[in-house]
Formats: structure tokens, C-alpha cells, sequence
């Protein structure tokens, strides 16, 4: 098999400081390139399940000074992209079962361990556009499934109540559904505080994106409720997606951010 040579991931971008904060005509490009291509694979019933920094390929790498807008900024010279690593995709008519998808890009559903759908691409899509935003990834790394719920919770809010009855009537003391659902954390058998330390330092999505249009494209991506992220082209008439400025998106400087939202 021949493909075309592509050139750095967004994993590569994310992590040069130097091009960050992306002004809002790249960040809407990757997205609507990104939501398009999930249209394009879903309408052939293809999941592919692994939706991530490091399996979305940019077409070419090449950067340009642009020091009359930042002086020790750069600026991506294209942001045409590709998604790649089709090893765990499959094809699906219905619904799948079983844990799939990389932790901190995993939709909520799959670690519930409920049947899913393409949903969870767009999951994952949205913890993508986050982090573009961000510089850094807006989950991290779980030692436990209790504690990635948690943390879910207390980035995008409560689980929706009828994925949390459906969760108990097969897996029950998940969730604490009566005066309000919240996941069961922490647990008494939790012996680790990191754990707790961990979820309890993490910040709302509303605290982490400012622009509100912004935010509300996130907030449709990475609904806790797997129905409301069923239809890739609904997404892809939110407002910012619509918008055309170029301009830079109202975020706190990169140094602040490095000290309030540590990488576990």
C-alpha cells in the first residue's frame, strides 16, 4: 500500500508553545476538516474509534515567522489535515460493545461499559478541538474507571439521569442518582488521595474556555448524553464553525495556564 507522506501530527503542535494560542481561522479549519472527515467515515458505518492527537496527520509541517503579530511567534503555514491509524476501526450498523479508544480521548459511554455508537468519535473530535485551544490535553491520565467518571463529572458537569439509571440497573453503586446523579467517588475503598487530588484539581470546561461560541462547539462534541453527538452535521452549523473573523481566541497567557493546570 502507497500513501501520501504526510508531515507533523497535532500532538506536534500541541505541543510547540511557540504557535500557541492558534488564531480562530485555524482552530475553525481543523475542526470543520476534522467533523467532515467523521461525516465522510460515518456515513460508510465506519467507527474509528481511536480519534487522537497523534492519528491526525497535518499535509504539510512547514512554519513561518510571524514576528509583526508575536515577536517569538510562529505561525502554522497550512493546517489541511488528515485523520490516519485505521488499525482499530470497525464497521458498524448498529451499536459496539467492549472498551476501545485511548483514555483521556474516551467517550464516557465506552467506559460505562454501555453499548456505543459513531458517537464516540465525536467524543473524542471535541477533547481534540479542546486541546487545541488549551495547548495541553483537557483530560488527564486515570488510574482507575471510577475516577475517569469522576472526572468527566466535574469537567463537564452531571451525567444525565437516564444513562445513570441504565448504568445502576446493570452495574450498581456507579452512581448516587437520588436527591441529584453524581458518580459514587470517592469510594470507601479508595485508599489513594492522588486520585482524589487529581479530579478535585481540575477545572470546569467553562473555566478553561473563554470565547463562548467557543465553548458552546465543545460543549456540543462532548455532551455526556451519546444521542445529543449522534448528528455530525447539526455540529457543523454551530456558530463559530459559521463565523468568519480571524482573530485570536480570549485565553489566559500560556505561563499561567502551565501553573494552574498541571500534567499528571
Amino acid at each position: 500500500l502507497v500513501f501520501d507522506l504526510g508531515g507533523s501530527n497535532l500532538f506536534d503542535v500541541v505541543s510547540m508553545t511557540c504557535l500557541h494560542p492558534l488564531p480562530k481561522r485555524q482552530l475553525r479549519e481543523m475542526a470543520t476538516q476534522l467533523l467532515r472527515g467523521l461525516h465522510f467515515l460515518h456515513s460508510l458505518n465506519i467507527v474509528h474509534t481511536d480519534i487522537k492527537p497523534h492519528n491526525i496527520v497535518l499535509r504539510s509541517s512547514g512554519l513561518n515567522n510571524i514576528r509583526r503579530m508575536r515577536p517569538d511567534g510562529f505561525f502554522l503555514n497550512s493546517v489541511e489535515l488528515y485523520i490516519v491509524d485505521f488499525g482499530d476501526a470497525v464497521i458498524l450498523e448498529k451499536t459496539g460493545s467492549g472498551v476501545v479508544g485511548t483514555d483521556a480521548y474516551r467517550a464516557p459511554e465506552v467506559t460505562l461499559g454501555l453499548p456505543w455508537t459513531a458517537a464516540i468519535d465525536v467524543f473524542a473530535t471535541g477533547c481534540v478541538v479542546v486541546e487545541l485551544y488549551l495547548g495541553r490535553p483537557v483530560f488527564h491520565h486515570t488510574a482507575t474507571d471510577i475516577e475517569r467518571l469522576a472526572l468527566l463529572e466535574r469537567v463537564l458537569g452531571p451525567f444525565p439521569e437516564h444513562v445513570a439509571r441504565s448504568v445502576e440497573h446493570s452495574h450498581s453503586g456507579t452512581f448516587v442518582i437520588n436527591p441529584a446523579v453524581r458518580v459514587r467517588f470517592p469510594r470507601p475503598e479508595v485508599k489513594c488521595k492522588d486520585e482524589v487530588k487529581r479530579v478535585m484539581g481540575a477545572w470546569p470546561l467553562s473555566a478553561l474556555v473563554f470565547d463562548m461560541q467557543y465553548l458552546e462547539l465543545c460543549s456540543e462534541l462532548m455532551t455526556l448524553d451519546p444521542r445529543h453527538r449522534q448528528d455530525v452535521r447539526r455540529i457543523l452549523a454551530s456558530p463559530f464553525l459559521q463565523s468568519c473573523d480571524d482573530e485570536f481566541l480570549v485565553a489566559e497567557p500560556w505561563e499561567s495556564r502551565a501553573i494552574m493546570f498541571p500534567v499528571f
